[in-house]
């Protein structure tokens, strides 16, 4: 159900000393990913650009983070790197941090988010659908084709919480939702039918 699963379980990372001058001046580590399992480019799509290795791992961002920049983190197991965005202040174990979240455009189609042209082959393409071979922010036509499915941000959300000073991240959330696609399969059993590729959700992952 995830693509390369057992090549990202063994992945192996490479986090050079890469310095850069930060907001206090000084220079410190930014903590991107150079190499995953000695690639610095992967081939799980047919343009470069979404090919290219980038961001941190999650766990650590530079030092002298402010709410003005934007993250990026590399997810082996989605094949792409995720942008991160400030939205809030919050307090971590009485710890002050800055809250950053994926843009509600994360996974929309190319006509509303360019960025992601090149994850999409453009003929099987649903906004909040990422397609492994080729529902928070997705179609609204994702949450109305099923009862009981209903969009929380708070409880949906994929976030990173920083404590600024230091760049280490003190608490996060990644989750995620595996859908399955029901095709209406007359010949199969003609007394079962089901909207044309309806996205049902078998799995949540958090």
């Amino acid at each position: 159900m995830i693509a390369d699963l057992s090549e990202v379980v063994e992945a192996f990372v490479t986090i050079p000393l890469k310095l850069i001058n930060n907001t206090f001046g000084i220079f410190a580590r930014d903590y991107a990913i150079q190499e995953w399992n000695n690639k610095s480019i992967v081939d799980w799509w047919d343009d470069d650009k979404c090919n290219t290795i980038s961001g941190t791992d999650g766990v650590q961002y530079a030092p002298g983070l402010t709410r003005n920049q934007s993250l990026r983190l590399f997810n082996p197991n989605l094949c792409r790197t995720l942008p991160l965005e400030y939205e809030k202040d919050v307090t971590v174990h009485g710890i002050k941090s800055l809250r950053f979240s994926m843009p509600a455009n994360t996974f929309a189609t190319s006509d509303i988010n360019p960025e992601n042209k090149c994850y999409c082959d453009g003929e099987h393409c649903t906004s909040g659908i990422l397609p492994m071979n080729c529902k928070k922010g997705g179609d609204e036509k994702l949450q109305t084709s099923l009862e009981g499915v209903h969009s929380s941000p708070e409880k949906h959300k994929t976030y990173v919480d920083v404590e600024p000073i230091t760049g280490f991240v003190l608490n996060a959330a990644f989750r995620v939702q595996l859908n399955g696609v029901a095709k209406n399969l007359p010949l199969y059993n003609p007394t079962v039918k089901c909207p044309k590729d309806s996205i049902v959700p078998v799995v949540w992952m958090e």
